[in-house]
């Protein structure tokens, strides 16, 4: 009993057989993007042999970055650069519910004309008067 014991103990221990399957996953795809950088840096020194290391270095990781991200792109939720941050988080709205009334005020034009200039001028005061949002001069 006490073998019994200590087994179920070690077999709690290891992770379950798919969280161990996805790591290696993981670890082979992880290998592959250093692989394709490699390979890149190698040919670009080849061909390049003058540039520096940083911009080796860089053609590299342009080249492996395509693989980079494939591999994350699922996960990838945002990302934030020069102060600037990209939300790609999903939105969705479930048992939502809208009320309210649709109002239309022809404007003299078809779709594709509403982005002209003097469309979109009258475009706004129609909306801006609709919502009670004219200028008061």
């Amino acid at each position: 009993m006490a073998q019994d014991e200590s087994r179920s103990k070690l077999g709690a221990a290891w992770p379950p057989p798919a969280r161990v399957r996805r790591s290696i996953t993981v670890a082979v795809a992880a290998t592959a993007v250093i692989v394709v950088f490699g390979v890149a840096y190698a040919i670009v020194d080849w061909g390049w042999g003058d540039l520096s290391t940083g911009e080796k270095a860089t053609i590299a990781a342009l080249a492996a970055a395509p693989l980079a991200l494939g591999l994350v792109w699922s996960q990838l939720t945002g990302f934030k650069a020069f102060g600037f941050e990209v939300s790609l988080a999903r939105a969705s709205a479930t048992d939502a519910k809208v009320s309210g009334a649709i109002t239309e005020i022809p404007i003299p034009c078809d779709h594709a004309e509403m982005v002209r200039p003097d469309m979109l001028a009258q475009v706004w005061s129609a909306i801006s008067g609709h919502l009670g949002l004219e200028e008061s001069n």
